[in-house]
């Protein structure tokens, strides 16, 4: 957007003719100009007189323009993005024993867009990364969707912002909601899965909001990561276990309810009761 703008006010105040170098617009074209085509075109503009003084030609004058024109627009991140790019955008000027260096507005430009270019890149590619792993960042949020969500909205954003999108959204929304631990929200997200399947109008805005609201109602009604019944029973039982084992004379008894229960294949798992494995 902003090389649109850029380009649209160059045209309008006749700036056009620096930015064509060797055929190519650098506006539409900068991929295709090399930084020693900009330092070139540069030079035929920027002439230094036989006393030292700099000749202030039409174009020249343009470029300075078009370079006062970017600083101001861009931020200062972006400006030092140009400064430790390792790129001089400075023109060297010789006549005689004289030397000037002055910044040129096209060359500035140039490796401004390739730094940006090249960052926007490694980002997107960074967030799609980021996008894909939503599981991951579900248990380092401990199962809040509310900064779940937050953090995926930014991501989201981060993308828009370079006029990029993801299309792997709801896929990996439900990736990272299938992350919770708790049963009931598990159950509901089953649920949203069955009628995303079905073909039912499911934008990630709505399934966001579904979530969300879902983890307000359980955290309200504080059954947010309750035990269901199954749980409760195994808890249950661990206390049992537990008082047989501080009990003095009790060890037959104890021997006795972990064999039963080994008999069990779920609670034998949940609780690792093995009666030969009892010290």
């Amino acid at each position: 957007m902003f090389i649109k703008k850029l380009k649209y006010r160059a045209s309008a105040t006749r700036c056009s003719s620096i930015c064509e170098i060797n055929g190519k617009c650098i506006f539409n074209e900068y991929g295709k100009i090399t930084l020693e085509e900009c330092i070139d075109n540069a030079k035929k503009y920027y002439i230094l007189e036989s006393s030292g003084k700099l000749k202030e030609t039409r174009d020249a004058q343009i470029s300075q323009q078009m370079l006062a024109c970017i600083r101001n627009s861009i931020s200062d991140e972006c400006a030092l993005k140009v400064e430790n790019s390792g790129m001089e955008p400075a023109i060297t000027i010789k006549k005689g024993t004289h030397e000037k260096t002055i910044e040129d507005g096209p060359t500035f430009l140039k490796i401004m867009i390739s730094r940006i270019t090249i960052d926007s890149r490694s980002t997107v590619t960074y967030i799609r990364s980021t996008l894909s792993e939503l599981d991951k960042h579900m248990v380092r949020f401990d199962c809040d969707v509310t900064q779940f969500n937050d953090f995926v909205k930014t991501q989201l954003d981060a993308l828009q912002a370079r006029e990029e999108t993801s299309n792997d959204i709801m896929v990996n929304l439900f990736k990272g909601y299938k992350a919770i631990t708790d049963n009931q929200f598990k159950q509901y997200i089953a649920q949203k899965i069955n009628e995303y399947d079905e073909g039912n109008n499911m934008t990630k805005e709505r399934l966001m909001n579904f979530a969300k609201n879902k983890y307000k109602t359980l955290v309200r009604a504080t059954e947010w990561k309750a035990p269901d019944e199954d749980q409760k029973e195994v808890l249950a039982l661990r206390v049992q276990i537990e008082k047989l084992k501080s009990q003095k004379g009790s060890r037959r008894k104890l021997l006795l309810f972990l064999s039963s229960l080994s008999q069990l294949p779920f609670y034998s798992q949940q609780l690792n009761c093995c009666p030969h494995t009892l010290k």
